[in-house]
């Protein structure tokens, strides 16, 4: 790559990170925020309680089979049909998107319905759980589909207030909790998900009305079937510590035990996930324009080592944080302490996964599918080693931590394998 190329691509991850720093900015507030409040919850429910909890969300794994791509096809084109000067047609996906979504919406509340009919566990919990599941998954595909459609930076920085005022809602709905238990903990999903739902129908970026095209349709398919297989094959993987934990004796106490370590792993996607969805939609309109590859995979690789090196920092504050939070205020919870550190000395291979842009945009699917396999099923063996020798929390951290971090580091291995095969043919 000559100096020329090298200055571009330079300018262009500069324009983004620059661009993209003030949405994450947002989300980081917001997280931080849903963090404590979220650790504040733990006060107020027991862990048999937020174990039930825990488990209920397993649902949202049969729900996403509704989404078949659609949305992940949609990601990939309208950036790119803008940048390649196409409104029209650009315009098409956004309405077949639309359309795709609220049939999924209504499709997954059926679902919910059949489900609740015929599940034999009575338990008021869990049945709280399924509907709550259930309800906040339908609103969250709605949310998911304007996400798909932002692009300027504008739109981001909407999008991160969005996140800011839930959080702050979500903060001082915590008193449900504190004064309802379980059943406020259920009031405040429900309020959460309807709240951002509400706000970005009111922030949406472009108004179109539902209309499937089924040519469309076929099309977002064809473009969005490698992202939704690899991203039901990874959702499955990051079921195996709830799955694993649930295998063994007392496993839904010891679910409920995890659910420190399960908030701060969530808390530490925000950081590399905001700046992927901020990266993505932003790098494809440029790849649209100029249709560089080299330019694509510098500014991905160049955007990996920064957020790695931003989530050293991230992590280490969010291990210090909940060491801090848990041993003082949640006592019930510190048996889970070991487990939430080592999930956080994890964190900063959550950067690699940035590296799935690189791939999806050259629509490279060999090397793609072959990180999905490793990142869902070797969580499940490493866990399965560890609890050989390990009590159950740390075993279940240690084997997710490790896959995470191998898996990661395949995927950016195979992509400056591929750039590096790409220079010599």
């Amino acid at each position: 790559m000559t100096s020329s190329e090298k200055s571009t691509w330079r300018g262009v991850l500069g324009r983004i990170w620059d661009a993209g720093f003030s949405f994450t900015a947002y989300s980081a507030a917001g997280s931080v925020l849903n963090g404590i409040s979220g650790l504040v919850v733990l006060r107020f429910v027991d862990p048999i309680a937020m174990g039930w909890w825990n488990a209920s969300q397993l649902m949202r794994v049969p729900f996403d089979l509704l989404r078949a791509g659609i949305l992940s096809g949609m990601n990939r084109e309208y950036p790119f049909l803008i940048g390649a000067g196409k409104p029209d047609e650009a315009k098409k996906v956004l309405e077949t998107g639309l359309a795709h979504t609220l049939a999924t919406v209504v499709a997954s509340q059926l679902g919910l319905g059949a489900v609740l009919l015929f599940v034999e566990d009575r338990n008021p919990m869990l049945l709280l759980g399924l509907i709550t599941t259930g309800v906040t998954w339908g609103l969250g595909a709605y949310g998911q589909y304007v996400r798909s459609a932002l692009r300027t930076s504008r739109h981001f920085t909407i999008l991160g207030r969005v996140g800011l005022t839930v959080a702050v809602v979500d903060t001082c709905l915590v008193a449900l909790v504190w004064r309802f238990g379980f059943a406020g903990l259920v009031v405040r999903a429900l309020v959460s998900a309807t709240a951002t739902a509400v706000l970005l129908f009111r922030q949406r970026p472009t108004a179109v009305r539902p209309r499937m095209d089924w040519a469309v349709l076929a099309q977002l398919f064809r473009f969005g079937r490698h992202p939704y297989l690899t991203g039901f094959v990874l959702l499955l993987g990051a079921q195996a510590e709830r799955l694993m934990l649930l295998s063994v004796p007392d496993g839904l106490n010891l679910l409920g035990l995890f659910t420190p370590a399960l908030a701060a792993a969530s808390l530490l996607q925000i950081v590399p996930g905001s700046l992927q969805s901020f990266f993505y939609p932003k790098i494809i309109e440029e790849y649209g324009r100029n249709g560089d590859v080299r330019l694509l995979r510098a500014a991905t690789l160049a955007l990996i080592k920064k957020t790695f090196v931003i989530m050293i920092f991230v992590s280490a504050v969010t291990a210090l944080g909940f060491a801090v939070l848990v041993d003082g205020l949640f006592p019930r919870y510190q048996a889970g302490q070991p487990a939430t550190l080592i999930v956080c000395a994890s964190g900063p291979f959550l950067a690699c996964r940035m590296a799935s842009t690189y791939f999806a945009a050259l629509h490279r699917w060999p090397e793609y599918y072959a990180y999905t396999i490793i990142q869902c099923v070797l969580p499940f063996g490493l866990i399965a080693i560890a609890l050989g020798f390990l009590a159950p929390l740390p075993a279940v951290a240690l084997g997710s931590g490790l896959a995470l971090a191998a898996a990661g580091a395949t995927l950016v291995a195979l992509m400056v394998h591929h750039g590096k095969k790409n220079q010599l043919a």
